[in-house]
């Protein structure tokens, strides 16, 4: 909302009609104005631990393996895990973990740009389902930004795995790659091509590391 929305809205708040309750929703809570805050109380709702998700997601019966991998890549939402599981998600997102850890290890990223391709398509065919009217092309890009977003989470995982400086700036600049590759999706630039382009900087850059280290033990 912006001033005058807010400004519209403080009489509701002031006087709410019959039994009412008002949840407003906000990430940034300094972005409203005080006469908003002030009439309001704040709740914060942070991401649930893995722990607390994982046991959620036993006590539905999900498999103990699933639900630490569920737990993991849904960054504390038992919503969002519940929901992948059913999406297939999860699974996806385990093989993606396998064939980064592949290419990080200097063994090249295969099939990754078919793989983005054919991986964002399943998760749309599942939107699909579950809404007939969805468009498919935006269940495609929304796809694609998901994968895309968990491969950056691999990558911020391996800055915390190593002390190395040269993994580090390898690591960032992977992130980096990736966030280029976003803004390809949003300029609707051709899927296939900005795939190619990311993988094959990935590519550079860890076979860079292994010939490094090759050198080393010559």
């Amino acid at each position: 909302m912006n001033a005058t929305a807010q400004n519209s809205l403080l009489k509701t708040l002031e006087e709410p009609p019959g039994k009412c309750l008002i949840v407003l929703l906000t990430d940034s809570p300094s972005y409203l104005l005080s006469t908003i805050r002030s009439r309001s109380q704040l709740l914060l709702f942070r991401a649930l631990d893995r722990e607390t998700v994982s046991r959620e997601l036993a006590r539905r019966d999900v498999g103990v393996s699933d639900a630490a991998h569920a737990a993991r890549y849904a960054a504390g939402s038992l919503g969002l895990a519940l929901r992948w599981l059913e999406d297939g998600v999860i699974a996806q997102a385990r093989e993606l973990e396998d064939r980064l850890t592949a290419l990080v290890s200097g063994r090249g990223g295969g099939d990754l740009p078919d793989w983005f391709k054919k991986s964002a398509d399943a998760y749309a065919a599942k939107q699909l389902v579950r809404d007939e009217l969805y468009s498919r092309d935006q269940a495609n890009k929304e796809g694609l930004l998901l994968f895309l977003k968990l491969a950056a989470e691999f990558f911020r995982g391996q800055l915390v795995a190593t002390s190395e400086p040269d993994d580090h700036e390898r690591a960032c600049d992977a992130i980096d790659a990736i966030l280029l590759t976003e803004t390809y999706l949003d300029a609707n630039v051709t899927v296939s091509v900005f795939l190619q382009q990311l993988v094959g900087s990935l590519e550079a850059k860890y076979s860079r590391r292994e010939t490094g280290a090759s050198r080393a033990l010559i």
